[in-house]
């Protein structure tokens, strides 16, 4: 920016500009004389130099009958273009919150797929100017570590509890212990994320996938309190724990109130027509469908009915499903013949692992995924 657009940005017209400059430069001088000094046509300065006279940026003195011309102070000009700024800006952001508040606005906001409701938990961090709470998985917390770091900066007092391990990625997070059965649920229904800023919105996640995460975001205080008090408590139950020095295992007795089906699910058929080769055929191509959201690893499979194992490998985006135990499995489940035909065709629903007891999982439990993609 240049002088002259600097002055034309508060309401001067160029020649005006041009002029007034001249004038600052050399004061009470003639109209031929500002013509030669700024530039400007002779055929417009006198014009020029009126609407300055008019607009009290400039003043004229006529002596022996001749017109010269003045500049009013520059100091007083730009305190007048500060004055009549602030009055400008105040009428403006009155009016604007007139019509803020009397807009009718949508209380609900629906958010579908991954990245949206990333986004949407991103500009809420970003927006947030006093207090953020956040519940998240580790496997999502990189996404919104950026803008965490910048609220703090801002002076933001931040609250995260993270399911995993997230203190590599946000320092103060709490870490909250993941259970089996919560593992398990996760790759059920997906994984769930809350977050709340400035108690002025909050929003409630399912993340199961790219295309099978659902975000509600509200601005209702009757939404956002209990999203609030259910991060709080998670928090202080954690806070707590430490400072009693109890481990983090110490709610594994409490399964039936983690549990989110009930103690009996639905029974599946006899073992019917297919067999096993033909269910793991269908199981791979689904695996091959999901093979970039997947992690490399493999999981071993063992029917209780008669002690059969199959293992699934997963490498640079290839599967492979083979009869026979594998020693380095990562993770390995049990289960029998007829609950795995069940779930391969349908028949039942992948929350029947829900009811307690019904299927063994052991070793590295962030490769439960695998079941969402074969059993959905």
């Amino acid at each position: 920016m240049d002088l002259i657009s600097g002055l034309q940005q508060m309401g001067l017209t160029e020649y005006e500009a041009k002029i007034y400059a001249a004038l600052v430069k050399q004061p009470s001088i003639t109209g031929y004389e500002a013509s030669k000094l700024s530039g400007v046509p002779r055929a417009k300065v006198y014009e020029t130099l009126e609407s300055l006279v008019r607009k009290k940026a400039a003043y004229s003195l006529s002596v022996d009958g001749k017109q010269y011309y003045t500049p009013i102070s520059h100091h007083s000009l730009i305190a007048r273009f500060q004055d009549e700024l602030l009055d400008l800006t105040t009428y403006l952001s009155v009016e604007l919150d007139r019509l803020s508040k009397g807009r009718t606005e949508d209380p609900f906001s629906v958010v579908t797929g991954y990245d949206l409701v990333t986004e949407t938990a991103e500009r809420m961090c970003a927006r947030s100017q006093r207090r953020l709470y956040i519940s998240v998985f580790a496997e999502d917390l990189p996404r919104l570590a950026g803008e965490i770091a910048k609220a703090k900066s801002r002076g933001v007092k931040v609250f995260t509890l993270v399911y995993g391990e997230g203190k590599g990625i946000v320092e103060d997070a709490v870490e909250h212990y993941v259970s089996p059965l919560q593992y398990l649920q996760a790759a059920v229904y997906g994984r769930w994320m809350g977050l709340v800023a400035d108690q002025d919105e909050g929003l409630m996640a399912q993340i199961a996938g790219p295309d099978d995460t659902y975000g509600l975001s509200s601005t209702l205080p009757g939404i956002i309190m209990p999203i609030t008090l259910w991060i709080q408590h998670d928090i202080a139950a954690y806070v707590v724990a430490e400072r009693l020095n109890l481990p983090p295992t110490v709610t594994d007795g409490l399964e039936d109130l983690w549990s989110l089906a009930p103690e009996e699910g639905p029974q599946a058929p006899e073992h019917g027509n297919k067999s096993l080769d033909d269910l793991f055929e269908v199981a791979k191509r689904k695996l091959e469908h999901n093979a970039g959201t997947l992690k490399d690893g493999i999981i071993e499979i063992c029917f209780t009915d008669d002690g059969i194992t199959y293992h699934v490998s997963k490498g640079q985006h290839k599967v492979e499903i083979e009869q026979g135990a594998k020693e380095e499995a990562d993770l390995r489940l049990a289960l029998s013949k007829a609950d795995f035909e069940g779930l391969m065709t349908g028949f039942l629903s992948p929350e029947a692992f829900m009811t307690r007891g019904r299927i063994k999982i052991d070793g590295d439990l962030g490769m439960v995924a695998y079941l969402n993609a074969m059993f959905r």
